[in-house]
């Protein structure tokens, strides 16, 4: 049987739903998702000879195991929900010990060095171990950029003049590789010495970037006694957990397996630290309206369509899920190895006008509403604390400054998708990202017409020509357009 004409390919799926291909295979094998069909391709489909396709409904069922997961709930307990008589394929997860068993490992009772490291290789939760073998017991400096693990490795007592040390730093580098170009080494100037410095760059030009995988391990020597270094890649980081080669790994190895919880645990535990940032919130227009006027079933699905169709943008970006107010969402960009993060928040605000064209595509194909389905953007920037609070409604990242309350007003303020700015965001830019953002502002000439006046910036409360509160005399300019670099640009 030939695939509908609304089919998807597992491409297209991968892209729509920001799953991984591990991902899907795995929601495959728990009876969560449909094996798909496979079937030659059809025209404009690449070269493959076959390809896989899913039915339609898929992405609803990815949308539905998004939500449960949101929720709370383990993989075992969405299986139990969805699949019905999955009690062998719910086994595919660990599940609790019988009495009498021994209890799981935690992060928490860890007693071997571990330690969650950003793409900047900056230290971003550690256990009391890690600052043993760091050498720092008495802790860590609250800003990120003076908590970078090269450095400290350098300077600590597991360094590259300890024994074993040089393989050490070797295999946090090659994890490092994987994203950290040389030049993000200069960063450490003034860190570490001249001599330290040269040895560094030299050491990351001998070593060959981690394989593409999920997970390592590897066999390497701390202050002389052998280790086996686990690492384990998430979206978020990189975890390490360095435990002695004679210890069980068993328990270790099923802790790690959990990535979900693991991920969950380490953003709920991770240390707050001072940084620079940009906020984007995102906000459907007329939200309230539409949720008064639309039955109460197509307002969810309008909202889920929304955001899961928006999910792949933000991901490509890197950003981080704030909070997630059903019409609003926050996303938080931080400083990367491979970009400037002010300007992948703006490459990226500009991406959800894209994106919301398909958005209103699927819309009109699913219901009859003929109203433009609009989300407007707000961005603001600054250097401020960021951390996890712990709340009954479950975990919320909060940066204390201001910038969060400005992106959401500027956001609340845009119209018919408007990506707003505040002038500090793109003073924040240097000269040459700059340059590649297209902004200004709407003004009325001598004539009463509108014309747009390029580069330039009005107060809030004359942008939307009402009272603004607070932030009235915050200067805003409108993003029209970010341009790609050129190829070959660095």
């Amino acid at each position: 049987m030939p695939p509908a004409a609304d089919d998807l390919t597992s491409k297209e799926l991968l892209r729509r739903t920001g799953l991984s291909r591990a991902t899907l295979n795995n929601y495959i094998a728990l009876g969560l998702l449909p094996r798909p069909q496979v079937a030659p391709p059809g025209p404009n489909q690449g070269r493959a000879r076959r390809l896989g396709y899913f039915p339609a409904a898929t992405l609803e069922r990815i949308a539905e195991i998004n939500q449960l997961k949101s929720a709370g709930l383990t993989m075992a307990q969405i299986v139990a929900r969805l699949v019905p008589a999955a009690p062998a394929r719910a086994a595919a997860e660990p599940v609790p010990p019988a009495p009498g068993a021994a209890p799981r490992l935690t992060l928490e009772e860890l007693p071997h060095p571990a330690y969650l490291v950003n793409a900047n290789v900056e230290l971003e939760w550690w256990n009391p171990p890690a600052l043993a073998m760091l050498g720092r017991a008495a802790g860590l400096p609250g800003s990120l950029a003076e908590r970078n693990l090269l450095a400290l490795l350098l300077a600590g007592p597991a360094g590259p003049a300890s024994e074993g040390g040089q393989e050490l730093l070797r295999t946090h580098l090659a994890v490092a590789k994987r994203r950290l170009p040389r030049s993000a080494l200069a960063r450490l100037r003034g860190q570490i010495a001249e001599p330290a410095l040269a040895g560094l760059e030299a050491l990351y030009d001998a070593v060959e970037p981690a394989p593409a995988r999920p997970a390592l391990r590897q066999r390497v020597a701390v202050a002389g006694q052998p280790v086996d270094l686990y690492v384990s890649f998430f979206r978020e980081g990189y975890l390490f957990v360095q435990a002695p080669a004679a210890a069980d790994g068993g328990g270790l190895a099923e802790l790690l397996g959990r990535r979900d919880q693991v991920i969950h645990e380490l953003l709920r535990r991770r240390n707050p630290f001072y940084t620079p940032l940009a906020v984007l919130a995102a906000e459907i227009q007329d939200a309230d309206r539409l949720c008064a006027e639309l039955p109460a079933e197509d307002w969810f699905a309008l909202v889920n369509l929304t955001w899961n169709t928006l999910e792949p943008t933000f991901r490509r970006h890197h950003a981080t899920q704030g909070r997630h107010l059903g019409e609003r969402v926050l996303h938080f960009f931080f400083p990367q190895p491979d970009g400037h993060h002010l300007l992948q928040a703006l490459a990226c605000a500009q991406e959800i006008g894209q994106a919301m064209r398909e958005v209103r595509a699927q819309w009109l194909r699913r219901r009859s509403f003929p109203e433009q389905i609009t989300v407007n953007v707000g961005l603001a920037a600054g250097t401020e604390w960021f951390g996890a609070m712990q709340s009954p409604a479950g975990l919320a990242l909060v940066a204390l400054g201001e910038s969060m309350g400005r992106a959401q007003r500027l956001a609340c303020a845009a119209r018919d998708g408007q990506v707003l700015a505040t002038k500090a965001l793109i003073a924040a830019l240097p000269e040459r990202e700059r340059d590649r953002v297209r902004h200004g502002v709407h003004r009325t000439g001598a004539d009463g017409r509108p014309r747009f006046s390029p580069g330039r910036y009005l107060r809030l409360d004359e942008l939307i020509g009402a009272a603004a509160g607070p932030a009235a005399a915050l200067a805003v300019t409108e993003i029209t357009g970010v341009a790609q670099p050129i190829e070959g640009d660095t």
